[in-house]
């Protein structure tokens, strides 16, 4: 008897096209897979801006002005990983155009209006403290654009942000009228370049410079 041998199996131009059309997926599906995460992270800074807005305003109704104070104001920041730095420019000097009369410290949240000078009392501590007047991000997820900045951003105080990228989309302050508080962060495998969002008095939330 003749014995049929039936083996069957790849060839090797068989398994080389297989390799070529997984790589050609994963060319196109991976860099879809990194943006559709980085859109995901930006709901930390909508959501975050979005409670400051309403901390504000809830604070406007009783006191007839806004302040800088976020802490004072009734918001605290939440989350073990964050990818922004929310809040006010650190070097942002907002003056005396806050409280009731729109001629007070915005540093503070109880003002003295018995007095001729602008006066308040200021419980949210020195201009720039930070986890008072902003919150830095302590994650990135590529290196920052600043030299000096480190790969998580530890330490990085939102205005620091916004000169090292270059991001003059928008610029933070308060009165006791109106308010524009930013946030900024590295959220996209495609660069170092930050994410830049901001709300003010308005509810208005503008993507100034995107990040992806």
């Amino acid at each position: 008897m003749k014995k049929l041998n039936n083996e069957s199996g790849f060839t090797l131009i068989e398994l080389m096209i297989v390799v070529a059309i997984i790589g050609i997926l994963a060319a196109v599906a991976i860099p879809q897979y990194n943006k559709y995460l980085a859109r995901a992270r930006q709901t930390e800074a909508k959501i975050a801006l979005s409670a400051i807005f309403t901390a504000e305003q809830s604070f406007a109704v009783e006191n007839s002005s806004f302040s800088i104070c976020l802490n004072q104001v009734g918001y605290d920041r939440t989350g073990s990983q964050t990818y922004y730095a929310i809040g006010f420019d650190d070097a942002l000097a907002p003056g005396n155009n806050c409280g009731p009369d729109g001629a007070r410290d915005c540093f503070g949240t109880v003002w003295d209006m018995n007095v001729a000078a602008p006066a308040a009392a200021v419980v949210c501590g020195a201009a720039g403290a930070n986890l008072v007047t902003y919150y830095n991000a302590n994650a990135a997820v590529n290196a920052p654009a600043a030299a000096a900045a480190v790969a998580t951003n530890s330490g990085i105080p939102l205005g620091t942000l916004i000169d090292a990228a270059a991001g003059a989309g928008f610029t933070t302050g308060v009165t006791s009228a109106t308010f524009r508080v930013g946030a900024a962060g590295n959220v996209s495998t495609a660069g170092a370049t930050y994410d830049y969002w901001s709300i003010d008095q308005n509810k208005t939330l503008i993507n100034s410079v995107p990040g992806i």
